[in-house]
């Protein structure tokens, strides 16, 4: 990436100004304003394209903040969006939108818990567990997926499906979010 006059230019971009400038064999007296000058590993807090051709500028690594932007147009359903899709790849985070078909309300909730959208989007696929009636209703279906009660015959109908679910969350295993009329269940290991 080159910085020119202001301009954020590629390598071949950049490349063809010292030649249309003349300096083509010449070496670089420092730092000027005839000179295109080469940037190589900063920072933006977004995705910079060339300001010749247009072309993306992958030299450019994003800060946090930058990350945290583009995850948050990700989430809020950017997710088809040219720019939000070549932002998730820039940022190397998942797009729920395009690489998964995740429910978009369950990954914004899970990021309000959270408190930030990077950390939800590359967690949720292993976090998120599905979108009940109630705690109840996980642990009822948890408990019959895992077969924790196969083995106790008639004693599992006395097995108290809403003290296990919140024991699992007082135990910091499971975090239950209200959802409408119901709750999206993630798990947090």
């Amino acid at each position: 990436m080159f910085i020119h006059r202001s301009a954020l230019l590629c390598d071949e971009c950049g490349e063809n100004e010292v030649i249309a400038l003349g300096m083509s064999g010449k070496e670089d007296d420092g730092d000027s304003n005839e000179w295109p000058q080469y940037s190589q590993g900063s920072e933006s807090d977004s995705p910079d394209h060339c300001d010749n051709c247009g072309d993306l500028l992958y030299e450019v690594t994003l800060t946090d903040d930058g990350r945290e932007a583009v995850a948050l147009c990700l989430i809020s359903g950017m997710h088809d969006e040219t720019l939000a899709c070549e932002w998730s790849d820039h940022a190397d985070l998942p797009n729920p939108g395009v690489d998964h078909d995740w429910n978009l309300d369950a990954v914004r909730a899970w990021a309000d818990n959270l408190g930030t959208a990077v950390e939800a989007l590359e967690t949720f696929e292993e976090a998120y567990m599905g979108q009940y009636d109630s705690e109840e209703d996980w642990a009822v279906q948890y408990v019959e997926d895992t077969g924790m009660l196969s083995n106790v015959g008639e004693l599992a109908m006395y097995f108290d499906y809403k003290a296990f679910a919140r024991d699992c969350q007082l135990g910091g295993d499971m975090t239950f979010l209200t959802c409408g009329l119901g709750v999206f269940a993630f798990s947090n290991y």
